[in-house]
């Protein structure tokens, strides 16, 4: 599915990398809608503690991929679409922007993006990697509930998955958790929050199957 562009203006690019990256999962949102909640105007913009927060509450599962080209490189190959943190100007004068890494080329060394009024914008990795970690390296998918990114740590996901719980529907923070177990079967974070998220949402019977079984597994009060 191909990933939405819009058009971003230089105060706004960081509603607009959001809008398009929950719009490419079927998010109903318009950069303008998302503007109001995650644009800070005394700060000029938008902090990446918004961004992801801004995401959680449409009902995406935002997390931070690990701070490598390997890792973006690998999301982008699942069809995880990366909004990006670049420093297009200099360490001591920074013109932050955010941007969606939609794609690459093997052959060019390049990148490709949806930055600025640039639907398809060509970036050598060189030239990306110094924008970027002048940026501190930070990047994030923003995923359906269910769906984990290839190129994020068990310790990081539980941690977005505890704070996707906080504003999700039960239905969906449970399926966060499930996909949690199924790749790391002895986490005790996801555990619980398996039977956690199903008491809230009334599912009884479910519940008890998630902490009988990590009961099982843990030396756990669960």
């Amino acid at each position: 599915r191909a990933v939405p562009f819009i058009a971003q203006t230089p105060l706004h690019c960081r509603p607009s990398s959001l809008a398009m990256v929950l719009q490419h999962i079927g998010r109903a949102v318009s950069a303008e809608a998302l503007a109001d909640a995650v644009f800070l105007p005394a700060r000029g913009g938008t902090l990446q503690p918004e961004m992801l927060a801004g995401a959680r509450r449409y009902d995406a599962f935002a997390l931070t991929i690990a701070p490598k080209l390997e890792a973006l490189l690998r999301e982008v190959a699942a069809g995880h679409p990366v909004v990006v943190l670049q420093n297009l100007g200099l360490a001591v004068a920074p013109t932050w922007h955010y941007a969606v890494v939609v794609g690459y080329d093997l052959a060019r060394e390049e990148l490709v993006l949806r930055s600025g009024l640039e639907e398809r914008q060509r970036m050598h990795w060189r030239t990306f990697e110094h924008t970027w970690a002048r940026g501190g390296h930070w990047a994030f998918v923003a995923l359906q509930p269910g769906e984990l990114a290839v190129a994020s740590d068990e310790v990081t996901t539980a941690q977005a998955a505890v704070a996707f719980e906080r504003v999700a529907a039960p239905a969906s923070a449970a399926r966060v958790y499930d996909a949690m177990l199924a790749r790391w079967p002895g986490n005790l974070v996801a555990a619980i929050g398996a039977g956690n998220t199903r008491v809230v949402g009334g599912d009884v019977d479910g519940a008890m199957r998630a902490f009988e079984a990590a009961a099982m597994r843990h030396d756990s009060a669960v």
